[in-house]
């Protein structure tokens, strides 16, 4: 098994473009995406690893408020009608002890449509212990969400363990 794992942490920016301005985009940007959007969907297709946080998720979805993006998850990602998603996050201890945050004002359209090969796992907590409608998503060896993962807590070999024994990395 390959221990190459690609990370794409992107809290508010996706490749440099805020969400908030994603409409304002340059034509000079939009050719980047499309250029990273096929490498990353090529990589993601043919069984690469990749982790992707927050806007990370969302460059995976098929477009931003209708800005073609990568197209690993059939989603649309939105920032219309914004509102805020915050709260610290975690696993069930059944699950794996991993922690992280969630910060972001976008939203994912229809997030419960599924097609076949990807999985929604319903299964983070708040600080609390309550369930929350937090999702993480999972597509062959893509696991992706808008939570912000502490990997550095544990270190990133011990987070790509967790990882690999609790999502089949």
């Amino acid at each position: 098994r390959s221990r190459r794992l690609h990370i794409i942490v992107a809290a508010e920016p996706v490749i440099g473009i805020y969400q908030s301005h994603v409409v304002g985009i340059s034509l000079d940007s939009v050719v980047m995406i499309h250029f990273y959007a096929e490498s990353f969907k090529a990589f993601a297709e043919s069984g690469g690893k990749i982790l992707a946080e927050c806007g990370g998720f969302m460059y995976l979805c098929n477009d931003i408020d209708g800005i073609p993006m990568c197209g690993v998850f059939p989603f649309s990602a939105t920032m219309m009608d914004a509102k805020l998603h915050l709260g610290y996050r975690q696993l069930p201890e059944e699950k794996a002890s991993l922690r992280g945050h969630e910060f972001h004002y976008s939203s994912v359209v229809e997030p419960d449509t599924l097609p076949e090969g990807i999985k929604k796992e319903q299964c983070q907590l708040s600080a609390k212990g309550k369930t929350v409608d937090t999702a993480l998503y999972h597509y062959k060896n893509v696991i992706a969400g808008y939570t912000h993962w502490y990997w550095a807590e544990k270190g990133v070999e011990e987070f790509i363990k967790e990882l690999e024994c609790n999502f089949i990395l």
